[in-house]
């Protein structure tokens, strides 16, 4: 059964809804942060800060679930990841202080960072390089998917229910489940499997020779760069786009239907991005996607009736365009593949430190001016700056070396 293609698909399915719930998890603050900023008299810099001590959490532990990943399977590492998520994503709705949900919050990007070294290790062992792109961008659609359900369904809920602690108990739940049926259903690779064997004998090395080996290669760095300027703009608009909505004039569950076109654009581009990079030159692609990244980003911050309709799509097309195939960098790199899971950790926890680091930018900011506009146009010049990292990439031939 473990070597069908009927049970790879059983795989991906469940990979796409562990992505989809992290996100949702992680994203339905957005719509809530009005609520919470008003019942627990919080500023916008405090509010920035209960979402970003997630961010600090996956920046810091990513790299030892990377080596936990690599050593003891995909399946193990990421099921204790979920079920610290749908445990402590449950406990927020209790939370009576701000020092309390902060806690809740941290342990919450501590379940969440076992997700990303997980996804490019389960693809690495169950499928062939002419299906990492597609494999790749349907995981990562679940961002997207869970980002767009997080701004768009949260306001119906918490209208529904009548507050924002009902809404997170419905989320925790909801994760919970997910965590019974990953361990129920999903199994490792088989382990006589040439890939695996290869994995399981590199990973037995020293970590510090992994450690050096990654990052001495170049692209481990301008890897981290693309995904600290993409993963920072894209949850930074998550995070402020109802707030920006909402100071435009629009009311919360209209700002919430357009905040989703964000993660539409992402949704989209995922597979879209994934498949034409198994077929064209992926620094081409980047390329395109970084130089248009920028004025998406700006049209936002306009006021624009229309604009406002289609920018949030474009942004998020865009940027996380970029991240899509960023991640399928290590997985048939012929330094990084060995080591993915730990690869893919570093990289993304330090790429992970623009999502920290931007959304508190842009509360700063706007506790600073009083607006989001200069925000939202330091956030445009930043996404800029990929065009410039992308160029620096090497390109790579039908086999996976770099020319």
């Amino acid at each position: 059964m473990s070597d069908s293609s009927g049970y790879r698909n059983v795989i991906l399915s469940l990979a796409f809804l562990v992505t989809f719930s992290v996100h949702l998890l992680m994203f339905s603050y957005g719509p809530l942060v009005s609520s919470i900023i008003s019942e627990m008299s919080l500023n916008f810099t405090q509010a920035s800060l209960i979402f970003s001590v997630s961010i600090i959490a996956i920046t810091v532990i990513r790299i030892p679930w990377g080596i936990c990943c690599d050593h003891i399977g995909f399946k193990k590492s990421l099921g204790l990841g979920l079920f610290i998520m749908g445990i402590f994503g449950f406990l927020r709705s209790f939370s009576g202080t701000f020092i309390e949900l902060l806690i809740y919050q941290l342990f919450l990007g501590i379940g969440f960072s076992a997700v990303i070294p997980a996804m490019p290790h389960m693809v690495s062992n169950w499928f062939t390089k002419e299906k990492i792109g597609s494999a790749t961008g349907i995981y990562v659609a679940g961002f997207a998917f869970g980002n767009m359900l997080g701004l768009a369904l949260t306001p119906f809920l918490l209208s529904f229910f009548g507050g924002w602690r009902e809404v997170f108990r419905a989320y925790g739940i909801f994760e919970i489940i997910l965590t019974i049926l990953w361990w129920a259903f999903v199994k490792e690779y088989p382990s006589s499997s040439i890939k695996t064997q290869k994995i399981q004998k590199n990973a037995s090395l020293p970590f510090k020779e992994n450690f050096l080996i990654i990052l001495k290669q170049k692209e481990t760095w301008i890897l981290s760069g693309l995904i600290f300027i993409c993963m920072g703009c894209f949850d930074s608009l998550s995070l402020w786009m109802p707030s920006i909505l909402e100071s435009k004039g629009f009311v919360i569950i209209t700002a919430g239907i357009i905040a989703s076109l964000l993660p539409l654009g992402f949704l989209i581009t995922s597979p879209v991005s994934g498949t034409l990079a198994d077929r064209f030159s992926r620094k081409r692609i980047m390329l395109i996607l970084g130089i248009l990244s920028g004025p998406a980003i700006f049209l936002i911050g306009l006021e624009l009736s229309v604009s406002i309709w289609i920018a949030p799509f474009l942004a998020g097309f865009f940027l996380m365009g970029i991240m899509t195939i960023a991640f399928m960098i290590p997985v048939d790199h012929p330094k990084l593949s060995p080591y993915v899971a730990s690869a893919a950790a570093i990289i993304s926890s330090l790429g992970n430190l623009g999502s920290f680091i931007l959304p508190v930018m842009v509360g700063y900011t706007r506790d600073l001016t009083g607006s989001f506009f200069m925000a939202l146009l330091l956030l445009a010049i930043i996404g800029e700056i990929t065009v410039l990292l992308a160029f620096a990439l090497k390109e790579s031939n039908e086999n996976g070396k770099r020319n």
